[in-house]
């Protein structure tokens, strides 16, 4: 995946898209949500510029535990 290419979680995603239902690619895997480092595993991506402040997993897609 991109760097540009993050996880998400549902309550993450309302809170960034308050009026729109997220498309979900797949489900199954555990991974962390780069917005807020809870656990996530309903398949749903956001593309944000790895530099965002707003990112926990330091602008690296995957990471297993969020960035301090």
């Amino acid at each position: 995946m991109s760097n540009w290419t993050h996880a998400i979680c549902p309550a993450c995603w309302l809170v960034k898209n308050p009026n729109r239902a997220p498309v979900r690619v797949a489900t199954g895997d555990e991974e962390i949500c780069c917005f807020c480092g809870e656990p996530t595993d309903d398949g749903i991506y956001l593309r944000e510029d790895p530099r965002s402040p707003e990112l926990r997993c330091g602008g690296r897609h995957g990471a297993k535990e969020p960035v301090q």
